[in-house]
């Protein structure tokens, strides 16, 4: 398997799980089949059993009907009744149980067969086993059964044929369920299969062709891959590996490209580093002898730096406390800047609240007060009908008064009539109290509607009143409100800004006064150290100058390497 190419190995293992595929869909037709025919035999030999039942109930229904003969003929002797009696008992529960027994086989797939019914009577088996209980029971009490005698011949022979009839018609059931269940298993199993080896031919296909794509995806990425590791192996880092891709292979690209820029880097470096060592061993020589004469005037100097850097040790400590001061300072308004940040952040949102409040107030406002204008001026048009109301009253009592009058009148005559214009008088009488009673309530009502008039005028006044005041004060004093919300949002806004800003400022100053505390106690620790140095400095000179031999000799080698280095490098390209 070493040796086996990588597409060769990729054919191996997607070969392995189609071929799998294949066996499975195979073996699971040949099951299905076998299944179908398991299921087929059984089916068959249950539908069997009932079709052999019912055909046995009908000759015993036949062997009762020759024994019912037999036994009402006059010239059958005693001995052949009585045996003529039992088979014709013997029939009768016989076929009885033959079709029950039937019945009862079909019970456990009763749900399959009720909607199979015969075309001529359309009825399933189980409504047809009804109606051969009743009809049989009708033909076995239609004569008597130990004299064999017919009680009504009509029905004897109606329920007999009726009897049969059903037991021929469950039979006919029988074998249409039969050639229908066998058509539909047979459909169900071929759409199985079909269904089957069609997902299992799309499987395979799939896999294949999945398969053959990263089959040829990875081939070029390796293909790739190699012409890179010859152009290495060359000393060739000049060009990237370019597959731009997300997965693996781009992972893997992206960190060879990696490594070769860091290779790339290092030997650009070593390059330079090679310039720097060349010209560093040539100045070398020159620079050893400056530095012999050097060292005389450095260990004078070496002294000075001694008495300086003991000052400064003096120095950092007093700079390192004032700075501490100023850290401690900065922290305090650092603090204040951020709470000034929060509550800024604070007043702009309740701001911004009284702001959007105030602007649904004022939307509600003018809504409201649209809606109320409208209604209150239609309100004062409609109280105009009091008018009219008044002047319909006056109209009624005018008519009162002329009915008063005709009621008058009528009284008149009716005393100009005698005894013949009684009655009339008693109904001029009513009439005219009815007037009466209308002038009282016309006048009653038109006490009402002055007070209603005055009412609605001064209603009316008021409302006009509360519209403009509305208008004029309510509106504006909600304006200014809107406005001072706005007022207040930008202001809690730049006192934010300015708040952010103080505090940005502080993190800066605090990040340099950090910085400048750093830098002050490592310039500290650095004038101890150098003082501490510069007496080692000075004991050390003095031997120094028996060094700048073996210097000048390891000088010379390092000239020679930084030239072999050199030839070496050359045969990069990068």
């Amino acid at each position: 398997m070493k040796n086996l190419k990588i597409r060769l190995k990729l054919f191996i293992m997607i070969l392995i799980p189609l071929v799998t595929v294949i066996f499975t869909a195979v073996d699971g037709v040949v099951e299905i089949n076998n299944t179908y025919n398991t299921l087929t035999d059984a089916y068959y030999e249950k539908l069997y059993k009932v079709n052999e039942l019912i055909l046995n109930a009908d000759r015993d229904i036949y062997q009762a009907l020759d024994a019912q003969k037999t036994l009402s003929d006059a010239g059958t002797t005693e001995i052949s009744k009585t045996d003529s009696q039992k088979d014709l008992q013997d029939n009768i529960n016989q076929a009885n149980d033959r079709v029950k027994e039937a019945v009862d086989i079909l019970v456990p797939i009763k749900n399959s067969l009720v909607d199979i019914k015969h075309s001529d009577v359309n009825k399933n088996i189980f409504e047809l086993y009804e109606d051969f209980l009743k009809n049989y029971a009708d033909w076995i009490n239609s004569f008597d059964k130990k004299t064999g005698k017919i009680e009504d011949l009509n029905g004897f022979k109606k329920s007999f044929e009726d009897a049969r009839s059903d037991i021929n018609l469950m039979g006919e059931v029988m074998e249409i369920t039969a050639g229908e269940t066998k058509t539909q298993m047979r459909a169900t199993i071929n759409a199985t299969i079909v269904k089957f080896s069609v997902l299992s031919g799309i499987t395979i296909l799939i896999t294949l062709i999945i398969g053959i794509l990263i089959s040829k995806d990875s081939s070029k990425v390796l293909h790739k891959i190699r012409e890179l590791a010859v152009r290495l192996s060359n000393y060739d880092f000049s060009e990237d590996l370019v597959l731009n891709r997300r997965d693996e292979y781009g992972q893997t690209a992206e960190a060879l490209n990696k490594a070769q820029e860091n290779i790339r880097t290092f030997i650009n470096n070593i390059v330079e580093k090679v310039k720097d060592i060349d010209s560093s061993s040539n100045n070398l020589f020159t620079s050893i002898n400056v530095i012999t004469e050097d060292f005389n005037e450095v260990n004078e100097s070496t002294r000075k730096i001694n008495i300086t850097m003991q000052e400064n040790s003096a120095i950092s400590e007093e700079i390192s406390a004032s700075v501490e001061e100023v850290n401690t300072s900065v922290d305090v308004l650092s603090a204040k800047a951020t709470d000034g940040t929060n509550n800024s952040n604070s007043i702009k949102d309740r701001a911004n609240g009284i702001l959007d409040t105030s602007k649904r107030a004022i939307k509600t406002m003018r809504d409201i007060y649209e809606e109320k204008e409208g209604l209150i001026v239609n309100a004062i048009e409609e109280g105009k009908v009091v008018s009219e109301i008044g002047v319909m009253a006056n109209t009624i009592s005018a008519i009162s008064e002329q009915i008063n009058l005709l009621a008058l009148n009528a009284a008149i005559e009716a005393a100009r009539a005698g005894e013949q214009g009684r009655g009339f008088a008693v109904v001029a009488e009513e009439v005219r109290k009815l007037a009466d009673q209308s002038s009282e309530a016309v006048n009653n009502v038109k006490g009402v509607i002055n007070k209603v008039q005055i009412s609605f005028d001064a209603l009316s006044l008021t409302s006009k009143d509360l519209l403009r005041f509305m208008d004029e004060d309510v509106n504006v004093q909600f304006e200014d409100f809107s406005n001072v919300g706005e007022q207040y949002y930008k202001d809690a806004d730049f006192v934010n800004n300015m708040s952010s800003e103080l505090a940005a400022m502080s993190e800066e100053i605090n990040a340099t006064i950090n910085q400048v505390s750093d830098a002050v106690q490592h310039l500290a620790d650095m004038s101890q150290r150098s003082s501490e140095s510069t007496n080692d400095i000075e004991e050390r000179l003095n031997s120094s100058t028996a060094s700048m031999e073996e210097i000048s000799e390891i000088a010379e080698k390092q000239s020679m390497l930084a030239n072999n280095l050199n030839e070496m490098v050359k045969r990069f390209k990068v």
